[in-house]
């Protein structure tokens, strides 16, 4: 009888936070933000946030935020340094659709991606990073690169393009796909992770 007293009062108080915790869904409605910010040559984005990346020589940097109108003012855009952070703040949900957060930069020298974060990435550069963890996309396959280096786990999903070199690690069943032939591949797998040139 006490256990099951017991396993009762756990029961409810599990209850009690998760409503605490207030999961909120967006509402599909969508609406459109312009910020501001001076200057930045890297983006970071984390909690399933979809950022779609133009690098355009000489562009001034600009960041437009399309996102569900009960929940764009959790999505956080700072600056830490001379990097573009894109975060969300809360407990949200959200997923698919025409939602995305559009930067425009004149230059690009890394992208860190986690917590399932996806990340689209055109244009042309010199030489860049990338960070990919936690189930992140970063679709980079239509940024022309002459060298590149990955840093992919945690079953994140890379894919780019270089016309000279493309080194780094792949672990943890992390996938890195190589686009462009480059002459030099030299990415270390370890934990069923694979890469695809």
């Amino acid at each position: 009888m006490m256990t099951l007293s017991r396993l009762g009062i756990a029961a409810v108080a599990a209850g009690l936070l998760l409503v605490g915790c207030g999961l909120e869904t967006g509402s599909g409605t969508l609406v459109t933000e312009v910020r501001n910010f001076s200057s930045f040559d890297r983006i970071s984005a984390s909690d399933g946030v979809r950022v779609e990346i133009t690098v355009v020589a000489d562009a001034e940097p600009g960041v437009t935020v399309r996102y569900d109108d009960n929940i764009i003012d959790n999505l956080v855009t700072r600056l830490d340094g001379s990097t573009l952070v894109i975060e969300f703040v809360g407990n949200v949900n959200v997923a698919g659709g025409n939602r995305a957060v559009e930067v425009v930069m004149p230059e690009l020298v890394g992208i860190d991606a986690s917590g399932g974060a996806s990340v689209k990435a055109t244009g042309r550069v010199a030489a860049y990073t990338i960070e990919a963890s936690g189930g992140a996309v970063v679709s980079a396959g239509e940024l022309e690169a002459v060298d590149v280096d990955v840093d992919a786990s945690g079953g994140a999903t890379v894919r780019v393009q270089a016309s000279s070199s493309v080194t780094g690690e792949a672990s943890g069943g992390a996938s890195v796909k190589v686009r462009g032939n480059p002459p030099s591949v030299r990415v270390n797998t370890s934990g069923g992770a694979t890469v695809d040139a």
